[in-house]
């Protein structure tokens, strides 16, 4: 039963985060590297079940230690910038090191 929920969990870590990496919906997609932007009012909700933060509630959470922040982007994009405390895991190896996301914080996926 415990695998079985941690293989969805994974599972849906993963779609998210191959969702957000294909998507349109990206904060800030025109913005430059240092600034973001807000979406706008009239973009429809996502389809894709994955719940979105901004910019500020993910600083928010990392200043109080509550969530652990996965680059999909490579090494590559990581050394040329990431967001401070990321850790690189490709969508594909998601559920390789499944095993080794914490369980007490909130998983948040990005990729630019």
């Amino acid at each position: 039963m415990r695998h079985l929920f941690l293989f969805s969990a994974v599972v849906v870590l993963a779609v998210a985060a191959l969702t957000a990496c294909n998507s349109n919906e990206m904060i800030g997609q025109q913005a430059s590297n240092t600034q973001l932007q807000k979406p706008q009012q009239t973009q429809q909700a996502p389809t894709d079940g994955a719940r979105r933060i901004t910019a500020q509630e993910l600083h928010d959470l990392w200043e109080q230690g509550k969530v652990f922040i996965i680059d999909t982007r490579g090494d590559a994009a990581y050394q040329t910038g990431h967001i401070k405390g990321a850790v690189v895991i490709v969508p594909n190896e998601i559920l390789a090191k499944a095993d080794t996301l914490p369980r007490d914080k909130m998983i948040v996926a990005y990729c630019t």
